[in-house]
């Protein structure tokens, strides 16, 4: 899958999530990719990494937070993550 896959896919997942209720981000217009960097940047979810997913998805090789948050802040700066939510 290359960049322009991978955007039109958040474009199509948005279209589909449109129909449900409470469902902001899916909402044309929404500015997804600031939303991420602010749940980045604000360790939104830290908590929640730390006492659920690393112990579900990550038993045999523990998985630090940070290299989590560094991965992430490269799919950010990839470009993948749409500016804004489209019509």
């Amino acid at each position: 899958m290359n960049k322009n896959s991978l955007r039109g896919l958040f474009q199509e997942v948005s279209l589909e999530r449109r129909e449900l209720k409470n469902h902001l981000s899916s909402e044309a217009g929404y500015k997804l990719k600031d939303a991420v960097e602010k749940i980045v940047d604000m360790d939104v979810f830290k908590d929640d990494y730390l006492e659920v997913t690393m112990k579900l998805f990550f038993n045999e090789k523990e998985v630090q937070y940070e290299n989590v948050i560094l991965s992430l802040r490269d799919i950010i700066n990839s470009e993948v993550i749409p500016e804004e939510i489209r019509e």
